[in-house]
């Protein structure tokens, strides 16, 4: 019997919704949730409920076409702000009951580094040439003032990736055993549901093993422009603390600008300038208090 058979002769359905690539089930029994699962998310939730974290949505029928289906949870949380440090507090619970060490060696932290140090490198060459097209014009309009007035921000960044990243590399290298955890690998807060029952992660279907960082980071870029993370981040340090080179890949992660959008000076657009400086000053502002005295 496959899912949607065994759906219709168990629940009795009168409605389905698609959303994005789940379906959701109206029946007589209440709502349910069936989604295809891209990996085996089955035995996820059994190691996750081994480990004492059950903070995603209750599976009912694991079916051998690869659908589970789950019950269905309404998200209830009215205010963001209040569901952002909800998440920390999961996400953390995540990260301190799945996390174990592993063997690696130092061929692993170079590898790490070179990435890291390909896209500084990558980035920066952009934003160079990005500068120097406004730098040699008479008369800038507005979006091109606004980027040459504040380019030294994003320069100070990209100083700080680069010396930093080889300070991780610095106190990594020696170590035979790195630090890792089940990461959610999608986090966002719409991948976050809470009602007056139970707080669920969905969309697992990007878990990983690795840092727990990456989390941290992933919903960091999601989010940045519409919540301050100062209190999220505090909460969490105190939940999971990072250890020194964990901390310091972290905030080489967090400080290296984005990709810049299409900025297209002819057109005076200073929105996407501004969406490039923001990131600059929120993310250096976000990792003020934990830097070293002679970085602040």
């Amino acid at each position: 019997m496959n899912s949607l058979d065994y759906v219709r002769e168990e629940f009795k359905p009168y409605r389905y919704t698609l959303k994005n690539s789940a379906t959701i089930i109206d029946s007589s029994s209440g709502k349910l949730v069936l989604k295809k699962q891209n990996k085996d998310l089955y035995n996820l939730f059994n190691y996750l409920d081994s480990r004492g974290f059950t903070n995603y949505p209750k599976v009912i029928r694991n079916f051998q076409d690869r659908d589970l289906l789950y019950e269905y949870i309404e998200d209830y949380s009215p205010f963001n702000e209040q569901k952002l440090l909800d998440l920390e507090s999961v996400i953390s619970s995540l990260h301190n009951k799945t996390v174990f060490f592993k063997s690696t060696n130092i061929d692993n932290y170079k590898e790490i580094r070179d990435v890291v140090l390909e896209n500084i490198n990558f980035l920066e060459f952009n934003y160079n040439i990005l500068f120097k097209n406004v730098l040699y014009k008479t008369f800038l309009n507005p979006a091109e003032y606004l980027f040459a007035r504040n380019f030294f921000h994003i320069k100070r960044a990209f100083n700080y990736c680069r010396e930093n990243i080889h300070k991780w590399y610095d106190l990594s290298s020696s170590n035979t055993k790195e630090r890792v955890s089940i990461v959610h690998n999608n986090l966002a807060l719409e991948h976050f549901l809470s009602d007056t029952n139970k707080q669920a992660l969905i969309s697992w279907d990007n878990y990983a093993i690795d840092t727990p960082i990456l989390d941290i980071v992933n919903l960091y870029h999601k989010e940045y422009m519409n919540y301050d993370f100062s209190e999220f981040l505090s909460k969490y340090f105190q939940h999971f603390e990072l250890r020194e080179n964990e901390k310091i890949l972290f905030f080489v992660l967090i400080r290296m600008p984005l990709l810049m959008p299409n900025i297209n000076f002819t057109v005076i657009d200073t929105g996407k300038v501004r969406e490039v400086l923001d990131y600059v000053y929120k993310s250096e502002q976000l990792i003020r208090p934990y830097d070293t005295p002679q970085e602040q």
